[in-house]
């Protein structure tokens, strides 16, 4: 596995002309610039420039957003959407484009972005955006009515219902008018839900409201019921896998708990429900024989963590099927006859999914098919990362390091050649 590609050397991201492309382009006229990519605004604006035939560069931080893979725009991947850093990309960008263009805007982050920064773009791009503190007003739904209603116009109200107790707010409404979920999940549709219900009159609106918020309560006594019957099994596979572990006689279990209200739940039927149930879940462990459970987050240690969590992840990977792995020093904590376990483990993961595992021990490092080495190098007055495959002959030099520190000796050297063959064995 090469970790870049053949000829080629670890390179700094600043030495990579991302805009190279751009600076070739023989732009028949001045481009316009689509700032995020993402939904359907700016596949909108794509198609309305296209129409009026002017070149487009659309700006994301994913060259997967729908709108990057146009073959009628010039896509180029950003380091943020928001903030300075968008400021000094567009910065950037600018010295690659002829003329002054104009930017085009598709999130309210993004606007706010660029109104906030305005003065230090303005040379370079043409914003046609109000005053800021007229465009703060228009972005906050009440302001924006009262700002509107001042000024003669009608504008389509909505309130916020999170329980029967909200149903007041109704009052604030014109009838008819619509009820619609305020976040859409694929969840919601699956529970037969319709996006929206039209209603001609507030007893109407309250109707349907009680309806859902019916529902809602029934979906969540079942998925209590669901989880209720789950944990029993995940903690017979939890303890089986932290025996592996090196934990002699682990108890683990979910404890439940009726959800207390917050202003993310709301009560229905005598039950309290949140984004995520009817429960309020902890789990428990004991690491040691005739100790009593008690709330994981509160008693474990670093390595007992560690162990949880690659325990956990390894039941989650058989259910769901996943591809990739990443563990972040999940050895944390742990050493010696254990660190050697964890390894092990990895290296099963590693039958049947894709691993990477960054990690600070000799006997988990021993365990990888392909070893990376990650350093950080100042220059120029600034610290960046590089990150270089190693062969054979450095692998071995590398492990003798993690063993023995700066110093590597030829004792240290026989150490880490016995401990990868011993990992292969």
């Amino acid at each position: 596995m090469r970790p870049y590609p053949p000829g080629l050397t670890p390179v700094d991201a600043e030495r990579i002309d991302r805009f190279g492309a751009l600076r070739e382009a023989n732009f028949e006229k001045t481009p316009a610039v689509i700032v995020g990519a993402a939904g359907a605004c700016g596949l909108g604006l794509l198609r309305s420039l296209r129409v009026a035939n002017i070149p487009v560069v659309i700006l994301d931080t994913h060259a997967s957003a729908p709108a990057m893979r146009a073959r009628q725009a010039h896509g180029v991947v950003v380091r943020a959407l928001a903030g300075r850093a968008l400021v000094d990309e567009l910065l950037a960008l600018r010295q690659a484009l002829p003329g002054t263009p104009l930017l085009f805007l598709t999130s309210d982050e993004i606007t706010l972005t660029i109104s906030q920064f305005r003065n230090q773009l303005a040379a370079g791009y043409r914003i046609r955006l109000p005053a800021h503190e007229r465009l703060v007003a228009l972005m906050h739904k009440t302001r924006f009515q009262e700002l509107a209603e001042a000024h003669g116009f009608a504008v389509p109200r909505s309130v916020t219902i999170g329980g029967a107790d909200d149903f007041g707010r109704l009052a604030d409404l014109r009838f008819p008018c619509v009820v619609k979920p305020a976040i859409k999940t694929a969840a919601y549709f699956e529970g037969g839900f319709a996006r929206g219900y039209r209603v001609a009159s507030r007893a109407e609106a309250e109707a349907e409201l009680r309806g859902a918020l019916d529902n809602l309560a029934r979906m969540g006594a079942e998925l209590s019921a669901r989880r209720q019957s789950a944990a029993a099994e995940l903690k017979r596979r939890m303890e089986t896998e932290l025996k592996t572990l090196g934990m002699r006689a682990p108890v683990f279990e979910a404890r439940f708990a009726p959800l207390e209200k917050s202003e993310s739940a709301f009560e229905h039927n005598r039950m309290t429900l949140g984004p995520g149930g009817a429960d309020a879940i902890e789990f428990m462990l004991s690491p040691n024989l005739g100790q009593p459970p008690m709330a994981l987050a509160r008693i474990a240690s670093g390595g007992e963590l560690s162990r949880v969590m690659l325990a956990l992840k390894r039941l989650e990977a058989q259910r769901r099927g996943v591809a990739t792995m990443i563990f972040d020093e999940v050895d944390a904590g742990v050493g010696g006859a254990v660190a050697q376990v964890v390894g092990r483990k990895l290296k099963e993961l590693a039958r049947f999914h894709q691993v990477l595992c960054v990690t600070h021990l000799p006997q988990v490092a021993a365990f990888a098919d392909t070893h990376f080495l990650v350093e950080k190098e100042e220059r120029r007055g600034a610290t960046r990362s590089r990150v270089s495959a190693l062969v054979q002959a450095e692998r071995i030099e590398e492990v003798a390091r993690m063993l023995g520190g700066a110093e590597v000796t030829d004792k240290f050297r026989r150490a880490s050649r016995e401990l990868i063959e011993r990992a292969r064995a």
